[in-house]
């Protein structure tokens, strides 16, 4: 075998082919031939030659095995060949893409080499370097290394290349660096091109594309498919582009997309905008871009991409809802097309139902529908409603009104198909409305449903319950499809018609309303019998009492079984009365007649005259000649033309009725033939009901004539005392006698009418009528009815008509019509009497002829005796619980002057002794009227409540407490239950008194019979008691006899009274001893007190505790008086028995403490002292404390010092004659509080643990809430008020710390972090009774499912006088009940806070009218609770009911010197923050800086009342300092480049101070309408004096001017091209706004109209962008989205707390750190007039962002715009901008600005300026 020479081992690899020349075949069968394994190890180091799959199986281990030698050589030769290709390429530098991809795919991670290396391999190798031109060699060996690098640089970015390409080929940009990376893409992607082919200028670009790559790299996020996805949804960008111009546009389409409503609402828009503000980069300016500005749009795109990790899936759920999207854009500013497309969309797939719904009010709203079908969806399927979109009646009517206003668009084509079907919807449902209303149940199950169909024509099927297999269906033109409606109008006038005879033939289903007869008819049925046989009975004794349901059930079948014997038709008299058209045609032909031929006159004239005269005063002769002789000289007059014509037409309509009978029989019967299915099948279904003796075959409802026929069979089957009524003179029987009256007396006058007989009984509801503006005419006509028809029985009931001139106009007139009609009936001796208080009303008018005088008033005390002679109850009746009342009346009122007197208290004792009187205990309920009006609905429904199964005859006690709270009803409510009977709700339920009834009044007098009814009142009527106030006990104004109370004797035996009554007593002979001089040890010292054993008497007992409670305390004040003092003794006497060696006299000293503090808290005080927690003082009471797991009583004294051995207050006032001893006793029982303030906070929390005996956890409660002397006496003293269950309500200007005591007070209470001891219930405007009740009912159950056995539970009722429900409040907290009925109260104290109910000054008054329009309205005009009532009023508040106003607690804010120390605590919190880096000094500057500004405010600027400064002030304060100090960096240098401008040296300043001062600039200075420049002088002062600045007043204006034009600046707003102004007010409010809303700090905005309050809210929107912002300044602010809410004068808190909700949700779908939803209610001030006084509802929205949560946290930003200040409430809940003036020059450039002119082309323009200037200052 052939060696390799040594020399060629040096032969490069490309030459090896001439080395083949020296082998020749044979030698191959060696398998180890030389050269093989030389190659072989020469090409380790390349990888390409060891994985291309171009090198020859030789190279193999086993590659030589299966080949021949030839077959070996050729492969040799051959791979030897291409590599000389290879090198070749590679020499030229031309080497091909395909050649480096197929390379690159054969490197990988494991090998770690790079292309490059990889190269540098092979060409050594290779040894391409070697050889001739070696230098040339390098150099192309260089280049393409060069161009390799670049290539794998440009394979990398590749899929940035493609992205890149995407978004120029999408925005079709061009340019050279465009071109060049396109001819890159195309090579790269082409793999015959070479590398010589790419373009020499995309060197160029590398360093571009590598910062590009690094920080997509960095990024985190994948641009490409973020790319990709805003590409693909090509349609979604198309829109986009072409609605918003900007992306500042974007919070308006935001705005009204949640306006419109989507499934998903915020969250969808939530995700809609984060998706816009996302890819606005990519959606705006994005042509003609170079590309640098192109990479940069995706820089920022990425920046987008990292802050908001969802922005892709918010960009894919957008675009999936751009259906929705574009449906708002069709409905905002094109009424017209979204209208129209609506009307489509209806006629094309709505399908109308008209039905009424169980249980539902039967209006438009609830019966008519539209369901719009999804496709393949019938309408047959039982589902459809659930499928279908659903538009309601309302909908549909505005659509309809839409489409009148289009006018001519609107009179062809869909919309003129749609309203003709709507005009047919709308006619049927009236008419089915009507029917059922009527009483004609077929129709209450009945449904029609419209469907669509084609051209011209719809399809009607109707349906009725039980019959949806027998439905009929049927195809009609619009034009046909009105004889539906037509025959079922003709149905309402026959069943009318039916009911009208029915009532004429059966008398006594004239005693009962439609709804009760539909009731009675369906009780009576088979399906309803025995469902609710007290209510049956109750309304059956209207006509026969006191009969057994058997036997009612027997009669009701003999009655059936006669009707059905009798042949069904009308009888010829009826058939005459039912024709009546001919006679009443000729009756008025002959009227006319006959007034002509009577006056003797002739000729058109006259014949106008008689037929006016005869349409006004009707068949009259007498009347009429007058009428015409009066008017004879008015013949042309438009009253006389008018009635006339309703003449002509009254004869032409009745002719046309009698013509038409035979015509419409035709027409029918042709119509029948054209449509006879479904109007046949109509007509058979009404025709069964209208027959006249038809007995129902329905097993739900009887028939009305069966049930007329059952109530005349009842009536006769039982024997009762007929009525045998006596007309008093000079009324005169068979005629109606109107005698007028005043209102007061009305009552009187009825009762007057039926006493000449005083053995009749009271008069009943059927012969007396109380009108009132509800009363229906069905109620009238049922009257006359009564009056004027003959009943079967042989009586002669008086029937009285009162308040005649409280009927409305139409009342009026139809009870005319009804009298005339039914003055010619059989009954000639009926006795009628109409009472009006007015003759000039209509009826009055027309009865005027049988007006009669006379005075037929009994007086008082006669009514009075024949009233109360029928409420005693008789001997029959034993089992009435009357028998507790002293005169066995059922019904007697407990009356007091004042409250707190012990009402309530005597009728629990009357209930108890009720229960112990009988075995089987009667039912007690209370009625307690918390409404202005005394409705009936309230009482039947808690007299009947639904589980109720009893009888009216059952033996029930009725206490009725008629509230302060009423105004109005109270007389006709009680006279229709006591006198008439029977009290009536809405759905005609009815309540009948019964004697075996006890009825018990509680009505305050002061209020409601002396100063409202006086003597003529219907409560002196009554048996009365009179409930005696301590005062008046023992004076000798009232005798004391069985109809007074005075004291309560178990109160008085009661240990609770005893106790501090025995104390008293000889605390009282102690001090008479010490004023007599007398020496030796007090009684009261040596006095034990035991236990049972009675002292004194009732009298000694009232005196003493006047004495020391005061003259004026009523029976409540005593009783919680007396209860602390009891629970104070008791303490007392445990501590003394154990320490009475500590403390000489300890009880006698203690005494005048307790008495003290017991006075303040029943709201009691001496002339020196106010409710107000004042000055502090001493302050020494008994508690119980928890010491190593056991109670222990102390004595704590607060704000006393001890100088040994004695005890001082603050002023060195010695306390005690004697000394404290063993002051070195370890286990010494009291506490010694003194400089509280100066204590360190746990040792604050342990003093105030034990005094308020809460656990002791090392947790602080609260760490944010300042404890000083102050605090600490008030939260003891809520403990102690708590503790007693003394009611209370905290009441103290705004700010002042009531919520936030009451707050801390529970969680320091809490027994761990999990016990629920507070639940507060927000109260504002719109919360009703029935709200406080379930908050009462939801605290209960939280409460009986706690696990914490939690002493003190509270339910606080914040805000409380804000709503017309405090009456409900004071229910719970003073009765402990609610609607009657007992709380379970049990370790549950209730505590209401409330602003002062106090007027303005009238500066202010003045100052708020000339504010607006809006703000004239005159409160003296209004109801006081409607909110423009409230105008005048500070806070927005209701008056406290007077229940209440004895536990007032006034809280007044603190005093100068505790209010600095609150400042100085809440700066050093802020400042101690490592964050804000602040030392000490300038803490003190800050907390003296805001002393100076909140002192100011409150001394200087009393004069505008709505500006109350309190700790909230000092709080946002703070807040505002923080974000001055974190942007101070970026806006001082922009605010010192801007004063450069004024200033040629900057005035130097503290940083610290400079911030503080921008701070309280924006939450004191800003808040000032006049005083600006004194306040700034002021903080001038207090700069200099702190040696910080010697800036001026006028630096300081300068400073806050700069700062708000840096701001605007900032915004980049252009006023010159937009007609902008840079004004005074619009520069202010824009700073405000902005930092207001990036703080989430409610901002009130107010000012005159045009004080551009609506243009800043515009910019805000517009600028505040967050980090999609140019600015450098807003780039580090929140983006801001708006979301406004229009106020007025019906705005409703539901509508203010939507908004704040949106808000809240579209906050939380984004980073709150860099995203806040700013709520804004536009013209707030509006809503103050609102009756339901909405605004209160912001109260707890501005502190906690919503209604739900009393965590703070969830804040959204708030903007109010007003053009006259709200009540301080809300203002000091926020940050208050209330504008100046602005000053001629300021106008002057406002309007100069907008005009865009300026001197050089206007000159005189200024002069003309100023003088229009001057004329509106002057206006």
């Amino acid at each position: 075998m052939t060696t390799i020479p040594e020399s060629y081992r040096m032969v490069p690899l490309r030459e090896m082919g001439k080395f083949i020349q020296l082998y020749n075949v044979a030698e191959w069968k060696d398998r180890n031939w030389p050269l093989i394994d030389h190659m072989k190890s020469r090409m380790e180091n390349v990888i390409f030659l060891q994985r291309s799959r171009e090198i020859p199986q030789i190279f193999n281990d086993d590659g030589l095995t299966n080949l021949s030698a030839n077959e070996a050589l050729d492969l040799l030769s051959r791979f030897l060949g291409k590599l000389h290709v290879y090198t070749e390429q590679i020499s030229q530098g031309n080497i091909s893409i395909k050649l480096l991809q197929t390379w690159i795919e054969m490197l990988d991670e494991e090998s770690g080499e790079t292309l490059e290396d990889e190269f540098m391999k092979f060409c050594d190798l290779v040894q391409l370097n070697k050889g001739q031109d070696s230098n040339t060699q390098d150099g192309n060996i260089t280049d393409v290394t060069k161009k390799i690098f670049l290539y794998t640089k440009l394979m990398d970015y590749k899929p940035v290349i493609d992205m890149l390409m995407s978004l120029k080929n999408k925005f079709e940009l061009n340019g050279g660096k465009y071109d060049i990376l396109s001819k890159t893409k195309e090579i790269l992607e082409d793999d015959t091109s070479h590398l010589k082919s790419f373009p020499s200028d995309i060197t160029n670009m590398i360093p571009t594309l590598d910062n590009f790559i690094n920080m997509v790299v960095s990024s985190n996020v994948c641009l490409k498919t973020i790319v990709s996805s805003f590409l693909q949804e090509e349609k979604f960008v198309q829109w986009l582009n072409n609605m918003l111009t900007d992306v500042a546009a974007i919070g308006v389409l935001a705005e009204l997309a949640l306006a419109f409503g989507i499934d998903g609402g915020v969250k969808t828009v939530s995700s809609f905008v984060s998706a816009v503000n996302g890819f606005e980069p990519l959606l705006f300016h994005m042509h003609e871009l170079t590309f640098e500005q192109l990479l940069q749009k995706c820089e920022r795109l990425m920046n987008n991409a990292t802050a908001d990790k969802n922005l892709v899936y918010n960009w894919q759920i957008s675009a999936a809802n751009l259906k929705f999207f574009h449906e708002i854009e069709v409905s905002h500013g094109s009424v017209e097309k979204s209208s129209l497309q609506a009307v489509q969309t209806i006629n094309e797939k709505g399908i109308f139902d008209i039905s009424l719904k169980p249980g539902v009010p039967a209006t438009l709203e609830n019966v008519v529908q539209v369901y719009i079908l999804e496709d393949g969806t019938s309408e047959d399927q039982r589902s459809c409603q659930e499928k279908a979109n659903k538009f309601d009646f309302s909908y549909l009517w505005n659509l309809q009104s839409t489409l009148t206003l289009m006018g001519g668009l609107a009179d062809s084509g869909m919309p003129a198909r749609y309203s003709h079907i709507f005009g047919i919807v709308e006619k049927l449902a009236n008419t089915l409305i009507c029917l059922v209303e009527d009483g004609f149940t077929l129709f209450n199950s009945c449904c029609i449903r419209i469907l669509p169909d084609e051209e011209e024509h719809i399809k009607m099927k109707i349906v009725f319950k039980g019959e949806e297999g027998k439905s009929v269906q049927q195809r009609f033109t619009l034009t046909d499809a009105e004889m539906v409606e037509k025959e079922l109008v003709q149905t309402h006038i026959k069943w009318k018609m039916h009911v009208k005879l029915l009532r004429k033939k059966y008398y006594h289903l004239n005693e009962y309303s439609i709804s009760q007869i539909v009731y009675l008819c369906n009780q009576l049925s088979d399906e309803g019998i025995a469902e609710d046989q007290d209510q049956v009975n109750a309304l059956l004794s209207i006509v026969c009492p006191e009969r057994e349901f058997n036997d009612i059930l027997d009669l009701l079948q003999m009655t059936k079984n006669k009707l059905q014997e009798e042949k069904p038709g009308v009888t010829q008299k009826e058939s005459q009365e039912c024709d009546t058209n001919d006679s009443e045609m000729q009756k008025m032909k002959d009227g006319v007649k006959n007034i002509l031929r009577a006056m003797k006159r002739e000729g058109k004239k006259y014949e106008k005259l008689a037929k006016a005269a005869f349409m006004e005063k009707r068949s009259d002769l007498k009347q009429c000649q007058n009428w015409v002789l009066l008017n004879e000289s008015k013949h042309k007059s438009t009253k006389i033309k008018e009635l006339e014509a309703q003449f002509d037409r009254k004869i032409v309509d009745l002719k046309n009725s009698e013509n038409s009978m035979a015509e419409k029989s035709i027409e029918y019967s042709r119509t029948l033939s054209k449509h006879e299915t479904l109007l046949k099948y109509l007509n058979e279904k009404c025709s069964f009901f209208t027959n006249k003796s038809a007995v129902s075959n329905r097993t739900d409802f009887i028939s009305m004539a069966h049930l007329g026929e059952f109530l005349t069979q009842l009536r006769h089957e039982k024997e009762t005392d007929n009525l045998d009524r006596l007309l008093p003179w000079p009324l005169q029987p068979g005629q109606p006698n109107l005698h007028i009256c005043s209102d007061q007396d009305m009552f009187f006058r009825v009762l007057s009418l039926y006493m000449d007989d005083s053995d009749q009984p009271l008069p009943t509801a059927s012969e007396v009528l109380i009108c009132t503006e509800k009363t229906t005419e069905d109620d009238v006509e049922r009257f006359f009815c009564r009056a004027m028809n003959k009943s079967e029985r042989n009586e002669s009931p008086l029937f009285c008509m009162a308040y005649l001139n409280r009927l409305t106009d139409s009342v009026m007139k139809t009870a005319e019509n009804i009298y005339e009609d039914l003055k010619k009936s059989d009954n000639k001796n009926y006795q009628l009497v109409f009472l009006s208080s007015d003759s000039t009303n209509y009826l009055a008018n027309s009865f005027k002829e049988f007006q009669v005088g006379g005075n037929f008033v009994k007086d008082l005390e006669k009514i009075s005796s024949y009233v109360q002679k029928h409420l005693m109850v008789s001997n029959n009746f034993n089992n009435s619980v009357a028998v507790v009342d002293d005169i066995r009346s059922s019904v007697r009122i407990v009356v007091s002057k004042t409250v707190g007197a012990g009402k309530s208290l005597h009728i629990s004792r009357k209930q108890d002794k009720t229960k112990e009187k009988f075995t089987e205990k009667p039912r007690i309920t209370t009625l307690r009227f918390l409404e202005k009006e005394m409705e009936p609905d309230m009482a039947i429904r808690k007299l009947l409540p639904k589980q109720f199964r009893g009888s009216f005859k059952d033996q029930i006690f009725v206490h009725i407490d008629i509230t302060n709270a009423v105004k109005n009803g109270i007389e006709e409510f009680l006279f229709n239950l006591f006198v008439l009977g029977r009290i009536v709700d809405k759905s005609g339920k009815v309540w009948i008194k019964h004697p075996n009834q006890y009825y018990m009044i509680e009505i305050t007098d002061q209020d409601l019979v002396f100063s409202k009814h006086s003597e003529i009142s219907m409560l002196n009527l009554f048996p009365c008691t009179m409930a005696l106030q301590p005062q008046e006990v023992i004076s000798s104004t009232f005798s004391n006899n069985d109809n007074t109370l005075a004291m309560d004797s178990k109160m008085f035996v009661s240990t609770v009274f005893q106790r501090p009554y025995q104390y008293l007593k000889h605390y009282k002979e102690d001090l008479e001893a010490e004023a007599a001089k007398k020496e030796g040890k007090k009684l009261l010292d040596k006095f034990k007190y035991i236990e049972n054993k009675l002292y004194g008497t009732e009298e000694e007992c009232i005196e003493i505790m006047l004495e020391y409670c005061g003259v004026n305390a009523s029976w409540a004040q005593i009783k919680h008086f007396v209860t602390f003092l009891d629970s104070q003794l008791r303490l007392c006497e445990i501590w003394y028995k154990e320490n009475k060696k500590l403390i000489e006299n300890v009880k006698s000293f203690m005494m005048k403490y307790m008495i003290s503090m017991g006075k303040r808290f029943i709201g009691i005080f001496n002339n020196e002292e106010s409710r107000s927690s004042g000055k502090l003082k001493p302050f020494i009471f008994f508690h119980k404390t928890n010491v190593n797991k056991k109670e222990e009583v102390y004595i704590t004294f607060i704000n006393v010092k001890l100088v040994s051995p004695n005890l001082l207050d603050n002023e060195e006032t010695k306390l005690l004659t004697f000394s404290i001893k063993e002051l070195d006793k370890k286990d010494k029982k009291f506490h010694i509080v003194n400089q509280f303030d100066n204590w360190d906070r746990p040792r604050q929390l342990s003093v105030l643990r034990s005094a308020t005996n809460a656990p002791f956890k090392c947790q602080d409660p609260d760490p944010t809430y300042k404890l000083t002397t102050d605090n600490l006496q008030k939260i003891i003293s809520l403990n102690m008020r708590i503790q007693y269950k003394i009611p209370m309500v905290i009441e103290g200007e705004t700010g002042c710390g009531k919520t936030r005591m009451v707050e801390f007070l529970s969680k320091l209470k809490a027994l761990n972090e999990n016990a629920r001891v507070l639940i507060t219930r927000k109260v504002y405007g719109g919360v009703t009774a029935s709200d406080i009740q379930e908050s009462v009912k939801e605290a209960e159950k939280v409460w009986s499912q706690s696990e914490t056995d939690q002493d003190m539970r509270l339910l606080f009722f914040d805000e409380a006088n804000t709503t017309e429900a405090i009456y409900a409040i004071k229910e719970v907290m003073c009765d402990n009940t609610f609607d009657g009925e007992v709380v379970a109260m049990e370790n549950i104290t209730i505590i209401a806070a409330c602003n002062p109910h106090r007027k303005m000054s009238n500066t202010s008054i003045k100052h708020l009218e000339s504010c607006g329009l809006g703000s004239k309205i005159h409160a003296n005009q209004t109801d006081e609770k409607s909110g423009s009532g409230m105008r005048h009023l500070l806070y927005k508040v209701l008056p406290l009911p007077p229940s209440m106003e004895p536990y007032v607690w006034v809280m007044e804010q603190a005093d100068e010197s505790t209010e600095q120390l609150y400042i100085q605590q809440i700066a050093k919190n802020i400042t101690r923050d490592p964050v804000n880096q602040i030392n000490d000094v300038e803490t003190k500057v800050i907390s003296n800086l805001v002393f100076e500004a909140q002192k100011f405010i409150k001394v200087k600027n009393q004069s505008n009342e709505f500006r109350i400064v309190s700790l909230r002030d000092v709080e946002r304060c703070m807040e505002v300092f923080k974000w001055f100090h974190e942007h101070s960096e970026v806006l001082f240098p922009l605010l010192d480049v801007e004063k450069s401008k004024t200033y040629e040296r900057l005035p130097v300043i503290e940083a610290g101070a400079r911030k503080i001062i921008h701070a309280i600039n924006v939450c004191y200075h800003a808040s000032l309408q006049h005083n600006r420049s004194k306040f700034r002088i002021k903080i001038s002062e207090t700069l200099t004096k702190l040696g910080v600045s010697k800036w001026t007043e006028n630096d300081l204006l300068q400073e806050f001017l700069a700062c708000q034009r840096v701001f605007l600046l900032q915004a980049q707003i252009q006023s010159s091209s937009e007609n902008i102004s840079y004004n005074q007010a619009l520069m202010e409010n824009f700073f405000m706004m902005v930092v207001c809303v990036d703080l989430r700090i409610p901002l009130f905005v107010i000012g005159k109209p045009g004080s551009s309050k609506s243009l800043a809210k515009t910019l805000v929107s517009n600028c505040m962008r967050g980090r999609f912002s140019d600015s450098k300044l807003f780039v580090g602010l929140k983006q801001a989205n708006l979301m406004s809410y229009q106020c007025s004068a019906l705005s409703d808190a539901a509508g203010i707390i939507h908004t704040f909700e949106q808000c809240c949700e579209m906050q939380e779908n984004n980073d709150s750190n860099t995203f806040t939803s700013v709520a804004v209610l536009d013209e707030i001030g509006l809503a103050e007039d609102s009756p339901a006084m909405p605004l209160k509802v912001l109260h707890p929205l501005l502190e906690f962002g919503n209604m739900k949560s009393n965590e703070r946290g969830h804040q959204v930003a708030f903007l109010g715009l007003s053009n006259w200040p709200l009540d301080p409430a809300k203002l000091n809940r926020g940050v208050f901008l209330l504008h100046e003036d602005p000053n001629e020059a300021d106008l002057i450039r406002t309007a100069s600005d907008i005009c865009a002119i300026n001197e050089q082309s206007h000159p005189k323009a200024k002069e003309v300026l100023r003088v229009l200037t001057k004329t509106r200052n002057f206006l």
